[in-house]
């Protein structure tokens, strides 16, 4: 009976140690917006086959930056795999201010305007091509400067 309350004990111990472990590496991987400052941003084409197949979508790029704030390599985190190529390409042209964490969050947000290509629009409301936005870190949205 010791036995078992022994191996609930360390299994309690070692289960607190793998929770508080990853929570602290979460706090570490978080970028904060203060300090993430962008320098230099690309607008981004809306991808030609995400277009034609009507796919609208946001796509989460996390990006490590070198000490001068380039962008020395990106991730996506989330979104639609017809997305994601072209944003990980034009992820890689962004700079921003050095920060401590080396790192900057870019979030692309891809919204379609318009009918189907296929769909004829009524004679005076013509249609708008698709449109893609890459966004800067939220307290950039404001006063983004291309």
């Amino acid at each position: 009976m010791k036995s078992a309350g022994r191996i609930g004990l360390l299994a309690l111990i070692l289960v607190t140690t793998v929770v508080f472990g990853c929570l602290g590496r979460q706090e570490d991987r978080l970028v904060r917006d203060e300090e993430v400052k962008v320098l230099h941003w690309e607008e981004l084409a809306y991808p030609s086959v995400a277009r034609d197949a009507r796919v609208p979508g946001v796509v989460v790029v996390r990006s490590q930056l070198d000490d001068a704030g380039n962008v020395t390599s990106s991730a996506a985190v989330s979104g639609n795999k017809l997305l994601v190529p072209d944003s990980l390409s034009n992820s890689k042209k962004w700079r921003f201010q050095p920060n401590s964490r080396k790192s900057a969050i870019i979030v692309y947000d891809f919204r379609l305007d318009g009918p189907p290509a296929n769909v004829r629009a009524p004679p005076n409301l013509g249609s708008a091509p698709p449109t893609s936005r890459s966004s800067p870190p939220v307290n950039q949205l404001f006063s983004r400067k291309p």
